[in-house]
């Protein structure tokens, strides 16, 4: 199954927006995630687009 060319790049912008807002306010990714409650790894895991956020935690992030 392929995937659509603007789903990649939504994928694209959501993980180096995240990054760089997260870069911008001195947050390390860990913190992050432990801050929005979910586990350690949840925003590592959406910068390197393994995971999307849903539309709540994408609201929260």
């Amino acid at each position: 199954m392929t995937r659509f060319k603007a789903y990649e790049e939504f994928e694209d912008f959501i993980s180096t927006r995240i990054a760089k807002l997260r870069q911008q306010k001195n947050i390390s990714a860990r913190d992050m995630s432990i801050s929005l409650g979910l586990g350690e790894a949840y925003v590592n895991h959406i910068e390197n687009k393994s995971n999307m956020p849903s539309l709540k935690g994408l609201f929260y992030i």
